[in-house]
């Protein structure tokens, strides 16, 4: 027998640019530096996590940290994008079923902070895109399908958060 880990379509997930235009033209990102993520809004997901990162990468960067999915947590998320101050710079988009292939093409890197995964499709099908991404070293290395693709520490703390930030904006510079 032969054993083929979570196998996709490649064509489904692979950069479109015409999509990449036609959803950021919808939600008025044409020149924004657009941070994604997928997945749950719930503790285990830990979104949460990037908004002190958001708060950071305002300073310097025209960006937008674009939420897809929903869950139980999405109340704290929305009163925590307020007391980071950046409520104008978060798109909760919700749940877009089965168009989330099309999503990946919008953003210009995934920020993935979740606590624990068994192996994680979002991350499997971001790489199939060609995004960039930034995970949470607490994720197995089985993950890490492409070299586009950093482990960093979701602990919570100023210098971590900066460390995130520096990493996200390294994606926007190639």
């Amino acid at each position: 027998f032969t054993i083929i880990r979570n196998a996709i379509d490649l064509e489904r997930y692979a950069f479109d640019n015409k999509k990449r235009k036609a959803l950021r033209e919808r939600y008025g990102l044409q020149d924004k530096f657009v941070v994604g993520n997928i997945g749950r809004m719930t503790t285990v997901k830990n979104q949460k996590f990037l908004f002190p990162i958001l708060h950071l990468l305002a300073k310097k960067e025209d960006a937008i940290l674009f939420l897809i999915g929903d869950g139980s947590e999405i109340d704290t998320l929305k009163e925590t994008a307020r007391q980071y101050e950046v409520t104008d710079r978060v798109i909760f988009a919700g749940n877009v079923g089965t168009e989330v292939c099309q999503y990946y093409s919008i953003f210009d890197c995934l920020a993935f902070p979740s606590r624990f995964e068994g192996l994680s499709m979002v991350l499997v099908e971001a790489q199939a895109n060609g995004l960039p991404i930034i995970a949470s070293d607490l994720l197995s290395d089985e993950h890490k399908i492409s070299n586009n693709f950093t482990f960093l520490p979701i602990t919570e703390s100023d210098e971590n958060y900066f460390v995130w930030a520096k990493s996200i904006i390294g994606c926007k510079n190639g």
